[in-house]
């Protein structure tokens, strides 16, 4: 799949993990308001994105979610993980290793719109198998699981001479349009129309300072390159069928927009409902 494929898939995944469940389940909003840096996962294989200084999202990147000793992630698993402390924002972008309750601190999902974000806690993670929410209580499960940058699909994605960091921190230009448009959209619903920005509460700001970071950073303290090849240009009849492609990717945004706005108006009309009985 390409980027923008894979960027599609993964907004059509959060909208079940931010609509209204069974059970009204969902990821409350200020837990995406304050998300650090968000990964977004069918089955293995993620997208994520890491919130800037600028309170812009970098552009999207390929990630995997690794399971131990030789398992792998259930078929019908959708997964995504918010990552709410710089510590877990730096460890991502530099590619250091990443384990759930080894290196960083992890813990199921909060659905409560009046919970409070923990802290102490690096990542949240949440699990919808088979288009139900898991319960928290089985979660406990991931503990052991790594993350880590796909470095091949990365590479079809950005070409194999942009590092990951090339693009989590925004040193290239990415022609957003063509790539995440449809999940820039939806996170930014999600968390209320305010996942864009600046935020700062009790003195914890949602954004992590990557200039934290070395100027070259990788597994082994340098920035390993994408052993793919990158292909070669498109062709005419490639860049007419691309061209068209967008259109219909535009005109499914436009409708998902719509189906998100139409859902928040049915939520409020709710909320307003239950206060007045």
């Amino acid at each position: 799949l390409t980027a923008g494929e894979e960027c599609k898939a993964a907004a059509q995944a959060l909208s079940a993990f931010t609509g209204t469940g069974s059970g009204g389940d969902c990821i409350p909003k200020n837990f995406i308001s304050m998300a650090m840096a968000i990964a977004i996962f069918r089955g293995e294989n993620g997208v994520a994105m890491v919130r800037l200084k600028s309170g812009d999202w970098s552009a999207p990147c390929a990630i995997i979610l690794e399971v131990p000793h030789g398992g792998s992630v259930q078929p019908g698993q959708d997964s995504v993980l918010l990552f709410m402390t710089e510590s877990s924002v730096l460890a991502l972008v530099a590619r250091t290793r990443l384990i759930l309750d080894g290196t960083h601190k992890f813990q199921a999902g909060i659905y409560s719109a009046s919970g409070r974000i923990d802290p102490m806690n690096d990542i949240y993670a949440y699990v919808r198998f088979n288009n139900q929410f898991t319960p928290a209580s089985l979660l406990s499960s991931m503990a052991g699981w790594g993350v880590r940058e796909d470095m091949t699909r990365h590479a079809r994605w950005h070409g194999f001479e942009v590092t990951w960091a090339d693009v989590l921190m925004n040193k290239i230009t990415v022609d957003r349009s063509s790539i995440g448009n449809a999940l820039y959209l939806v996170v930014n619903i999600a968390a209320g129309g305010n996942s864009q920005g600046v935020i700062e509460v009790n003195g914890r700001k949602n954004f992590a300072d990557l200039d934290k970071l070395p100027t070259r950073i990788g597994l082994d303290g340098d920035a390993p390159r994408a052993s793919v090849a990158v292909p070669a240009g498109p062709t005419p009849a490639q860049l007419a069928e691309q061209h068209q492609r967008q259109q219909q990717e535009a005109m499914q945004q436009l409708l998902m927009q719509q189906q998100m706005e139409q859902q928040q108006l049915y939520l409020q009309q709710q909320q307003i409902l239950q206060q007045q009985q």
